[in-house]
């Protein structure tokens, strides 16, 4: 009976060590997927696409976390039809560990950001000029 005990005990221990050493391993993938929010085409009903002094509001999305990891960032801003400005819009991961920026209307763009534990938001400009933008995030 101890001997069946001690192995069940062994066994265990094994088997909660790997257990934790995969979880703390560091940029270990989350698996999860945060959408933008006020992304979309203006409308009278959307208020949310303004902000407080009729500018187009941000495209963000949300997450937190409680470890360490990599988040993969995919952007693209469609131009309404018939809109040629070409200004680039700025997209950033915690205002500035990760930042850049694109162009409407060109091709979805990915990016790669490192975080910590805690909330992360990834925002992105927005112009009237734009039909709506595609903003994904995968941590």
């Amino acid at each position: 009976m101890n001997s069946l005990l001690r192995s069940i005990c062994a066994s265990a221990l094994v088997a909660g060590g790997a257990v934790g050493m995969m979880v703390g391993i560091p940029g270990a993938a989350f698996a999860e997927t945060a959408l933008g929010t006020s992304c979309g085409e203006p409308h009278a009903i959307a208020p949310n696409y303004y902000d407080g002094f009729g500018n187009a509001a941000p495209c963000t999305a949300n997450f937190a976390v409680t470890r360490t990891g990599t988040a993969t960032i995919t952007v693209q801003v469609v131009p309404r039809p018939g809109n040629s400005r070409q200004d680039p819009h700025m997209w950033s991961f915690d205002i500035s560990d990760c930042r850049g920026t694109i162009l409407p209307g060109a091709a979805p763009a990915t990016f790669t950001c490192s975080f910590g534990p805690g909330p992360h938001t990834v925002y992105v400009d927005k112009s009237i000029g734009d039909s709506y933008v595609d903003l994904t995030v995968d941590y």
